[in-house]
């Protein structure tokens, strides 16, 4: 081999080198992403403000709770840093889990809020089971709680999500109206012109006929009348959140439409119902 060519072989060795180097070295590139991982060492959970249970560093003698056949209270997550002060969560959602027996119980979260930091458990059936929480960044994990137990049992008093609703008559507690769970309305209201009705009070049902209404101020609902020449909607209360009273304004036929409200937004809205004024 020449002496040429063994320079020239050097050379473009020392080239291609330099080039791999400065590619790989993106401290200098100002346009590259530098990827930011979240880090903690434990969670913290709350319901309203009072701590349920955490886990630090995988251990934990804490276990969860949730009622059978209904949705628990929320739940609210904050998190451990290496000096085990508590720290907000990261500003994107991106909550995922696994649950060990997921036939026991599941996660619900509020629509629209999937993948944050708040929570509900509901239970499926009793028993008990474990979850394990993660945060998700581009398809990977920056961060694993450790399984945590989770305890379902039969709770009175206890609901799960509103899957249709009752109208009764405040006074003598008659049922006036009631959609049902496939969308379909038993029953109307027909008024005189010029009349208003009682209080009407709603109460929903959840997928097993148990009959609430949610708690406020974090729930309410939302009311509103397709025609307003022909009804209107008095009487209403902060008092009586579920209460109100329907007034006949005209002649004609008209649509009620009510709303499960959360948080100030809309959660659910059912079938109208019809009214008619004569």
């Amino acid at each position: 081999m020449s002496i040429l060519f063994k320079r020239f072989v050097i050379a473009f060795t020392i080239l291609i080198s330099a080039l791999f180097v400065t590619s790989c070295d993106k401290t200098d590139d100002p346009v590259s992403t530098q990827e930011e991982h979240f880090e903690a060492i434990g969670m913290v959970f709350r319901t309203s403000g009072i701590e349920a249970a955490r886990i630090l560093r995988g251990i934990t003698t804490d276990t969860l709770k949730g009622p059978e056949g209904a949705i628990g209270d929320a739940l609210d997550i904050t998190f451990i840093d290496e000096d085990e002060n508590e720290i907000a969560p990261p500003s994107e959602p991106k909550l995922a889990w696994e649950i060990d027996d997921p036939t026991i119980f599941e996660v619900w979260q509020h629509p629209g809020e999937e993948g944050g930091y708040e929570f509900h458990i509901k239970g499926l059936k009793e028993g008990e089971t474990k979850i394990e929480f993660f945060i998700m960044h581009e398809g990977h994990s920056d961060f694993r709680s450790g399984k945590i137990p989770v305890k379902i049992e039969h709770e009175e008093g206890s609901y799960g999500e509103p899957v249709g609703l009752i109208i009764f008559d405040e006074e003598s507690g008659n049922q006036l109206v009631k959609i049902n769970q496939d969308g379909s309305v038993n029953g109307n209201f027909a008024l005189q012109n010029g009349t208003t009705t009682d209080h009407l009070v709603v109460k929903f049902f959840d997928e097993n006929g148990t009959q609430f209404q949610p708690p406020v101020p974090d729930h309410g609902i939302q009311l509103s009348i397709s025609n307003t020449n022909v009804a209107v909607i008095t009487g209403q209360d902060a008092a009586e959140p579920y209460a109100f009273k329907i007034e006949a304004k005209s002649v004609g036929t008209a649509q009620l439409e009510i709303s499960l409200l959360h948080d100030g937004s809309i959660e659910k809205t059912f079938a109208n119902i019809q009214i008619n004024v004569n």
